[in-house]
């Protein structure tokens, strides 16, 4: 790669800019000098014909796949380091024949399951640089939240060729990080262009406490309250360390997303989940938390201090202290909602819950029937609760060396996470199934 290499100022979405005169980036860290030996060293190739090319500047890598071939990537090892430093992912490339190629860059770490994903779509033409901005790259990898602490491994995911009649080739050359200028912030959300994607034109305020960012556009919600909110998102955080045992530093505050209406929720989660590259789908629910985030709305009538602004809130908390993401997992449903459940108890119906658990019925099943879902439905939600509220009461001892068993899972959490808990607590899934059957009618009915 060339000392004076250029680049692209920051942009939200993928950047594509036709090449030309630019300013000079203040320090680029080079990912793969393809200057240096054979520009096919230290890459791992799966599926694409991979060579050497030239390039206007210098020498890089020409992937080539024909049509009707399996998708293809190609993936290149580094030392691993600290990505939050940076602000993106700069790379030349130019894209062959006379199609668009869909391109995956994928960023994980050896050790770890957990990957973060960036998709776009790459035009033909001539070459270009693409900034790939650091806050648009989204978690896929199992119920694993990938993290830009530790990175040490790239992958270029290529696209499969609908025709068999059609070649596609994407060359790359200068594959590099650029730095930001907030520090650890400089890949964190959101970014003030998700925010514009996210609230469009309206007034934004953002209010701040130790732990949490509270980013709203309604006028109703008056600041007070605001702050009232806040100090409540603490207390869920509280809960959370204290009688649930998940601890550990955050790293970055904590978003909030509040919108003034419903309709602008609505609206506004379907652009989000477009542009990570999932399918623009309409919440279901009053919140809504992914990519680290949590969004709600504001209702007037409820006001401020409503059991969902914690219940959401604790997703995002619960994945940076856990490793754990917020995509509907036992582990992150039952928790969540424990914590929401402990500071707003008339949410559910104790008398009730005491009555089945008495009865052994009334939806509660056998532990592995409520937690065997990779995504866990609505009606398995109170269950989880009372099972997070019988480890708080009964082994909360034990609880930091279960949550140790939890960060370390490698597979999906419905498979494992139940068997790795009841070892780290010295006992089996059956035991605490019995011991929590026996429990939970004296706990719920007594209060």
């Amino acid at each position: 790669m060339r000392a004076e290499r250029l680049a692209l100022g920051f942009v939200a979405a993928v950047a594509i800019a036709a090449g030309g005169a630019r300013a000079a980036d203040p320090a680029p860290v080079v990912l793969c000098d393809f200057e240096k030996g054979e520009p096919t060293d230290g890459w791992t190739i799966h599926g694409p014909r991979v060579s050497p090319t030239a390039t206007p500047y210098g020498r890089g890598l020409r992937l080539t796949w024909g049509g009707g071939e399996p998708y293809g990537s190609i993936s290149r090892s580094f030392e691993q380091r600290d990505w939050r430093m940076f602000r993106a992912i700069s790379m030349r490339l130019c894209v062959g024949g006379d199609m668009p190629v869909q391109l995956d860059v994928s960023l994980t770490r050896t050790d770890s399951t957990a990957s973060l994903v960036r998709r776009f779509e790459a035009q033909p033409g001539d070459w270009r640089e693409v900034v790939l901005p650091l806050s648009d790259f989204r978690d896929d990898g199992y119920d694993q939240a990938g993290s830009f602490a530790r990175v040490d491994c790239f992958t270029l995911h290529t696209s499969r060729v609908t025709s068999r009649a059609v070649e596609s080739s994407v060359s790359i050359d200068d594959l590099a990080l650029l730095p930001g200028d907030r520090g650890r912030a400089s890949s964190s959300r959101p970014s003030p262009q998700l925010l514009q994607l996210a609230f469009g034109s309206s007034k934004v305020r953002t209010l701040e406490s130790e732990h949490f960012l509270l980013i709203d556009d309604a006028p109703e919600l008056r600041t007070a309250d605001a702050k009232r909110l806040l100090a409540r998102l603490e207390e869920g955080l509280k809960t959370l360390g204290e009688r649930y045992g998940v601890t550990g530093d955050l790293d970055e505050k904590v978003p909030l997303l509040l919108f003034a209406t419903r309709f602008e929720y609505q609206l506004s989660v379907p652009r989000l989940r477009e542009h990570f590259g999932e399918k623009p789908k309409k919440p279901k629910t009053d919140g809504f938390s992914r990519y680290g985030m949590s969004m709600a709305w504001f209702d007037e009538k409820q006001g401020w201090d409503r059991a969902v602004y914690v219940h959401e809130t604790m997703y995002g908390v619960i994945q940076r202290r856990l490793g754990v993401l917020a995509n509907g997992n036992w582990v992150q449903e039952g928790l969540a909602s424990a914590v929401a459940a402990h500071l707003y108890p008339a949410s559910i119906d104790r008398k009730k819950l005491a009555e089945s658990f008495a009865k052994r019925g009334g939806g509660l099943v056998p532990w592995l029937d409520a937690i065997d879902w990779p995504v866990a439905p609505p009606a398995t939600h109170l269950q989880l609760l009372t099972i997070m509220d019988f480890l708080a009461e009964r082994r909360r001892d034990g609880l930091p060396k279960a949550w140790d068993a939890v960060r370390a899972v490698r597979e999906p959490l419905y498979k494992s996470a139940p068997y790795e808990i009841a070892k780290a607590l010295g006992t089996d899934v059956a035991t605490l199934e019995k011991e929590w059957f026996a429990w939970g009618a004296k706990y719920y009915g007594g209060k």
